[in-house]
């Protein structure tokens, strides 16, 4: 069932047969299927537990940690770092379509990210979004210069869905699925 969980957020969108992948239904994406049908039937709120970042994903996570604007060679395992990235690989054969891995965060990682991301003061880390500074370090889809005011907003918005989907997740102790793709 594992290589299906990539379409899990599409599932607890539309839990139904008919938004299953084209061709005929696979054992294990039924299996799939029902388990989040039963997980909606206690928390329908997962629904919306979701944050997509597009291809901003490393945006957010220059903002978020000092080692990755400060030493963009440099590996960060911090919780920014896992935030953003999970903190384990689920299995191998579980990856996304682009086939980099789907990620998970343990229940007591997220509880620790979530106390992180409401005690940061993201607007006050405005000043390293700029245009240099994203390319020095090499972010991933660096904005255009004319386009960073618009770029932080956006990003501005996802770091509060961001920061109450971990605060959701660990008020409930659930661990987070993660997809960079």
């Amino acid at each position: 069932m594992g290589g299906w969980l990539i379409s899990v957020t599409r599932l607890l969108r539309d839990p139904r047969e008919e938004s299953l992948a084209p061709g005929g239904p696979d054992p294990d994406e039924l299996d799939l299927l029902e388990a989040v049908r039963d997980l909606l039937r206690t928390r329908p709120d997962l629904a919306t537990q979701q944050v997509d970042l597009a291809r901003r994903w490393d945006h957010l996570h220059f903002v978020l940690s000092a080692r990755r604007r400060d030493a963009p060679e440099t590996e960060d395992d911090s919780l920014a770092g896992i935030a953003i990235r999970g903190e384990e690989d689920i299995a191998p054969h579980v990856v996304a379509p682009q086939g980099v891995p789907l990620r998970y965060t343990r229940p007591e990682t997220v509880e620790r990210i979530a106390r992180m991301l409401e005690a940061f003061p993201f607007d006050a880390h405005r000043e390293y979004f700029t245009f240099e500074r994203l390319r020095q370090a090499s972010v991933y889809k660096c904005p255009r210069e004319e386009d960073i005011d618009e770029a932080w907003q956006w990003l501005r918005e996802r770091f509060d869905l961001f920061r109450a989907l971990h605060v959701t997740a660990a008020k409930h102790g659930d661990g987070v699925l993660v997809r960079v793709d």
